[in-house]
C-alpha cells in the first residue's frame, strides 16, 4: 500500500551518480538511481523496495515515475549530456516499454539518443524472444541499451548471447581482482570481450584515485564512481554541471 501511494504521490525521486569519460575526466552524464522519500521512514535507497515492485506488479509505474522526474531535470542539462536509467527485466516482457519511454522523452522535449537503458539483473528473463523485440525496437528509436553490472549474476553471459547490447557496465565485484595478474588478466579480457561485440565499457564502482590508476591501460571507455561522485538529488547534480567540479578532483 505504500508502494502504490508513494507512487501516486510522487515520493520517487530520482538521484544522480556521474558518468565520466575514462581518459578525460569529462563528464558525460549520470546514472538515474531511485529513492523513495518514504513520509515515515525516511530516504530510501531501491535495495528496499525494487524487489516488490518487480513482485507487485508496479516496476513499469515506478519506472514510468522515474523517468518523468529526470527528463524534467535533464531539459535543463547542456545537450550533450546523457542520462541512463534501469529496467528489470520483467519490463522487457512488455512490448508497449518503448513506446512508453519515447513518450516520456517526447513530453519533456529530450531526443531519444539522450536516454540510456541499463538492463539489471535482478531476476532472469522469461521470454528470451520477446526481450529481444524490446530490445531491438528501443535501440531503433535511437534509444541506447546497456547490460548492467556484468559479471555479477549467472544470466549475464546467456543475456549477452541472446539480446543486442550496445555496452557492457561492469560490476564493481571485478575491483577486487586488481590486486591479482589473473584479475588483471580477466578484466582485460572482458574489455576484449565487449570491444569483439562492437560494444563500448563502463566500469562502475571506482572508489579510490588507487583504483583508478591500476585500471589504466585497460581499455574501459567511461567510468563511474564515489572517486568521480556519490548519487546526489537534481539540485546538486545542476551544481555540478555549472561548476565543473569534477575537474577539483584531481584524476585528471
Amino acid at each position: 500500500m505504500d508502494l502504490r501511494s508513494g507512487i501516486d504521490g510522487r515520493e520517487f525521486q530520482p538521484f544522480y551518480q556521474p558518468v565520466v569519460d575514462f581518459l578525460t575526466g569529462e563528464l558525460l552524464g549520470f546514472e538515474c538511481l531511485a529513492r523513495w522519500a518514504h513520509p515515515r521512514r525516511g530516504l530510501l535507497g531501491p535495495d528496499s523496495f525494487i524487489p516488490l515492485a518487480e513482485d507487485k506488479g508496479y516496476i513499469g509505474a515506478l519506472s514510468d515515475a522515474l523517468l518523468a522526474g529526470a527528463v524534467q531535470d535533464a531539459r535543463a542539462w547542456p545537450l550533450h549530456l546523457r542520462f541512463s536509467i534501469n529496467v528489470s527485466p520483467v519490463q522487457l516482457q512488455d512490448l508497449d516499454l518503448p513506446l512508453r519511454l519515447l513518450r516520456r522523452l517526447h513530453e519533456g522535449g529530450i531526443e531519444p539518443h539522450r536516454l540510456t537503458v541499463e538492463l539489471t539483473e535482478s531476476r532472469p528473463v522469461a521470454d528470451m524472444a520477446m526481450a529481444r523485440r524490446v530490445v531491438t525496437t528501443l535501440r531503433e528509436a535511437g534509444i541506447k541499451v546497456v547490460l548492467d553490472d556484468f559479471g555479477s549474476g549467472s544470466a549475464s553471459l546467456l543475456s549477452l548471447h541472446h539480446l543486442p547490447f550496445d555496452g557492457l557496465k561492469v560490476d564493481r565485484s571485478f575491483l577486487v581482482a586488481l590486486d591479482s595478474e589473473n584479475g588483471r588478466t580477466i578484466i582485460r579480457t572482458v574489455v576484449d570481450l565487449a570491444r569483439s561485440l562492437g560494444m563500448s565499457t563502463v566500469i562502475e564502482g571506482i572508489e579510490t584515485p588507487e583504483q583508478f590508476a591500476q585500471l589504466q591501460g585497460m581499455g574501459f571507455d567511461r567510468a563511474q564512481g564515489f572517486l568521480f561522485g556519490r548519487p546526489m538529488p537534481a539540485s546538486a547534480a545542476a551544481r555540478l554541471i555549472a561548476t565543473r567540479g569534477l575537474k577539483r578532483l584531481g584524476v585528471r
